[in-house]
Formats: C-alpha cells, structure tokens, sequence
C-alpha cells in the first residue's frame, strides 16, 4: 500500500470514528435519516470504507454542533490540555479502584500538611487570613496565565479560586472528616467540660 493510500485510509478511518462520536445513542438507521443517506452507506462512513462528501460532512458537523474542520481534523488540543486530560484519566481511574481515595501523586505531602495544618487552626479568623492571602496570590498567578493565553485555555486552579473566595464571603471553612483530629477534638471537650461525680 502507497503511503498516500495509507494515509487516506486512516484519515478515513479518523473521520468515521468521529462520525460515530456524534451519532451517539442513535442507531446507524435513526442517524441515516437525520444525514439523508441510508444505513449501509453511514455504515461505511463510520467504518472508513467511504469518506461522505462535502455537503454530508457539513451536515454532520451541523447535527454534532461541532466545526468542519473539527470533524475532518479532529479538536486541537494544546500540549497542556492534552496533560490535563491525561491526568483527568488517571484520576477517574485511581478514583473508580479506590472510592474517595486521592492518589499520592496527585497531592504531595507538603499540600497535605498544608490542609492539616488549616485543620488544626482554632483561631478561624487567621484561617480565613490566610485563605485571603492564597487567592491574592492565586488571582495574581491567572491573570498572569490569561495574558499568556489569551483566554483561549482556562487558567489552571481558577474553579478551586473561585471556591476559596465562596469560603471567605461566607466565613465557613468546611473540613473533611479526619479521625484522628475528631479524636483529639473529643478529647478536648473532655478535657475543658468538668467531670462528672458519681
């Protein structure tokens, strides 16, 4: 086979892979229809045996709210947004084997002592301080990357930003259960309400 062959073929194959993307819950016969063509020729689309014309394709990418060239080419994705989704991957996985585990390359230990320590704060305005102080610096840190980007890849750690602001506006810092400072907790309450006489 001829390397331009070759090519077609997996540009081909490409195509109906996406094409079958789109169609999604559809059956072959219901997304026939839609396109105007008949199920073995949408089956040959989505197998690469064809490539539809111009106007089918403009069809197709009308009916998947996606651009032609997106359905020709395939979506762009920055060599970050390819890490991010990759990452992503890893974590619904890790996540679908352990419920409720977060995996140890995922947080490093120092940002688990940085949430201990938050933890362990009883004075909850220098909590909140601080917390002012981490989205000061955080919203420094996406206005930088929304000028490097020129907005076309949301800033990194912005949904997280908008959350600590939320914890500030409300004044409530939620913490996760730990048993180990809920013991320490219990133990505290023993130790400050008087004790019981028989």
């Amino acid at each position: 086979m001829s390397t331009r062959k070759s090519f077609d073929n997996e540009a081909s194959k490409a195509i109906g892979k996406r094409i079958r993307e789109i169609r999604g819950d559809k059956t072959q016969a219901e997304f026939a229809n839609l396109v105007g063509v008949d199920r073995a020729t949408l089956s040959n689309y989505e197998s690469g045996r064809r490539q539809p014309n111009s106007e089918i394709i403009k069809k197709i990418a009308g009916i998947g709210n996606v651009t032609v060239a997106a359905l020709i080419f395939g979506e762009y994705k920055t060599p970050f947004e390819e890490y991010q989704m990759s990452i992503n991957r890893s974590i619904a996985q890790a996540s679908a084997e352990n419920p409720g585990f977060i995996p140890k390359w995922y947080i490093s230990q120092d940002e688990i002592d940085v949430i201990f320590s938050l933890r362990r704060m009883y004075d909850d305005d220098a909590r909140l301080s601080i917390i002012q102080e981490i989205v000061n610096k955080a919203e420094e840190s996406i206005d930088h990357d929304r000028e490097l980007d020129q907005g076309k890849v949301p800033p990194y750690g912005e949904a997280a930003v908008e959350r600590l602001r939320a914890i500030l506006q409300t004044g409530r810092f939620n913490e996760g259960y730990d048993p180990e400072v809920q013991y320490w907790a219990t133990l505290w309450e023993e130790v400050k309400s008087p004790h019981k006489k028989d």
